[in-house]
């Protein structure tokens, strides 16, 4: 269901997934320790194992929350979180967004996770927003505070967002453009450049909404 909303927005080909019920390669974000996405392989995993421990605390925390969910509605609305943010990895690594921007092998492999986390729970973020679901949000929420940093620093894009009033997940297009251009010394830099620039950046969105084919009708 979220992993669509990629494809819908952004025209975005779904990597080849996996589930793994063995050992899977741990990050250090709650996100690339139920899942991963490797940039070599261009390949998402999905960590069975862990999201269903984790899936019985997140259970519990909504639940304390007034909200009524099992074991079976948890598991599915973290594994659906967990593909989205690995999904979204490889949408910043690979997607060029129907053609409008071009991918950046060489800048992704070298992007530093300090940028590159933010990046992709700031867009997981307005993704949800789209969406519009209570209880998805609500989880990403609660399993957003298990996070250390740099994945905390999404907070960071959040605020310049919030300042602009962005509410269109398309201008991650205009962000991801700017963001390509080359080897971001830290999140500050790159996040001082779009704030620069934020009229080129809402330029380059309209552009991209412009250009798409009006929605189907259901």
């Amino acid at each position: 269901m979220l992993v669509f909303q990629l494809y819908k927005l952004f025209g975005y080909v779904p990597q080849p997934e996996f589930s793994r019920a063995e050992k899977c390669p741990k990050g250090d974000g709650i996100w690339d320790i139920l899942g991963y996405y490797d940039p070599i392989h261009r390949i998402v995993g999905v960590c069975e194992v862990e999201v269903k421990k984790h899936s019985k605390e997140l259970m519990k925390a909504l639940k304390n929350k007034g909200f009524e969910v099992d074991e079976v509605r948890s598991y599915l609305t973290l594994r659906e979180l967990t593909r989205l943010h690995e999904h979204i990895h490889a949408l910043i690594h690979l997607g060029d967004f129907k053609g409008f921007i071009a991918p950046n092998n060489e800048w992704y492999i070298g992007l530093r996770p300090e940028i590159n986390e933010p990046l992709t729970v700031f867009t997981m973020w307005l993704i949800l927003q789209r969406v519009n679901d209570e209880i998805l949000s609500k989880a990403f929420e609660v399993m957003d505070q298990r996070h250390p940093k740099p994945y905390q620093d999404w907070i960071k894009l959040w605020k310049l967002a919030r300042n602009k009033d962005v509410k269109a997940a398309e201008y991650v297009v205009g962000i991801l453009k700017i963001a390509r251009e080359k080897d971001w010394s830290s999140l500050d830099e790159l996040i001082n450049e779009l704030n620069t620039r934020w009229v080129e950046i809402e330029a380059i969105t309209i552009a991209f909404i412009i250009s798409l084919p009006p929605p189907l009708k259901t």
